[in-house]
């Protein structure tokens, strides 16, 4: 990312605006659809692409106050790795994948609505209490050569007591 900076600063009229919050400095690029030119499709619905710096990752949001909402959380150590469910999840998994994805499902319900239509809507919400008793959900997808293999990690700590969760490898 610091590679495209330069590059923008030097050979473009995009300016790139910097702000310092509590040692972080965080970036932003005046320039519509700069992350989906670079990163693709994926990035479609940053339309205001702010990002920061943190040890040795990029961190990117299509807004500011998410972005010191993430500092306030890194400064304070409210991290995935701190996290008692996510380092259950973790234990799992192989240290390394092609995609690997972690779901606090008590935090990312509310979210789910807008990625949906009104009839898949209405069957998770009746679900709600099923989708509720896994704290979370994990998927893991690791390449060898040509084949790939998916891992799913999900917690059910009603029914195992010790670790808190039920491995499920297909």
């Amino acid at each position: 990312m610091e590679f495209i900076e330069k590059k923008i600063k030097r050979r473009s009229p995009v300016k790139i605006k910097s702000a310092n919050y509590k040692d972080f400095e965080i970036n932003y690029i005046e320039m519509k659809g700069f992350f989906r030119l670079f990163f693709g499709k994926l990035f479609d619905k940053f339309e205001k692409p702010y990002y920061t710096y943190v040890d040795d990752y990029v961190v990117f949001s299509n807004k500011a106050a998410s972005l010191l909402s993430f500092v306030e959380d890194y400064e304070q150590k409210n991290l995935l790795k701190n996290n008692a469910g996510f380092k259950d999840a973790y234990s799992y998994m192989k240290s390394s994948s092609t995609i690997f994805l972690y779901t606090d499902m008590h935090k990312f319900y509310s979210q789910l609505k807008p990625m949906m239509n009104p009839a898949t809507w209405n069957e998770i919400q009746s679900n709600k209490d099923v989708l509720y008793s896994f704290p979370y959900w994990t998927m893991q997808v690791i390449g060898d050569n040509n084949l790939a293999s998916l891992q799913y990690v999900m917690g059910l700590p009603s029914i195992r007591a010790g670790r808190g969760s039920c491995r499920c490898q297909r």
